[in-house]
């Protein structure tokens, strides 16, 4: 899909997103997404913020937040969740695959079940690498295909620093062995 039909798409379903995904929530989204959230410090940055539902696991650490999704549709729900859960947070409508941030700008940075949507995940990823400062926490809870179980869909928390994008990028299942560029990681 293009950028701007998925723009689209989320921006058509943003108001039912969330009753749509609670069961899933309630039974292993919310505990990764404190998982996730508990790494995260310092200035952050979250990658297709979607409705916001990271935003009450973020940790004590974090001192000022940005959020960005292609979607406005997305980003008024996150805007009114921020509201309810106390959580002060910049939101911006912008494309992950071109951040308008300068190189270093954020201590760690967050993005939660999106790569799979993103076009061109590869360039995505290395525009977040380009933006978190060296020595800085990169993290991603994903929804994967896990190789020991056929069809099955799971997800997965991984972490890296700055200075080992290579890692985060054959972590998360792009590069190496997987030209797809698609998420081939083990539950």
């Amino acid at each position: 899909m293009r950028a701007d039909q998925i723009r689209d798409f989320y921006d058509q379903c943003a108001d039912r997103y969330d009753a749509k995904t609670a069961p899933l929530e309630w039974l292993w989204l919310k505990r990764l997404r404190q998982e996730a959230g508990g790494r995260l410090h310092g200035g952050t940055l979250e990658v297709a913020i979607g409705t916001g539902l990271n935003l009450p696991h973020y940790g004590i650490g974090v001192t000022h937040a940005v959020g960005i999704d292609l979607s406005s549709g997305m980003l008024l729900q996150a805007a009114m969740r921020s509201r309810e859960v106390g959580r002060p947070i910049d939101l911006l409508q912008m494309d992950a695959e071109r951040l308008a941030f300068a190189d270093g700008s954020f201590d760690s940075l967050i993005t939660t079940l999106s790569m799979c949507t993103v076009p061109r995940p590869e360039v995505a990823l290395a525009e977040m690498m380009r933006v978190l400062r060296p020595g800085g926490r990169a993290v991603f809870l994903e929804h994967v295909r896990s190789p020991n179980r056929d069809g099955y869909c799971g997800a997965a928390v991984a972490e890296s620093a700055a200075e080992t994008p290579a890692w985060v990028l054959s972590g998360a299942g792009f590069g190496g062995d997987n030209p797809s560029g698609r998420v081939q990681h083990r539950v």
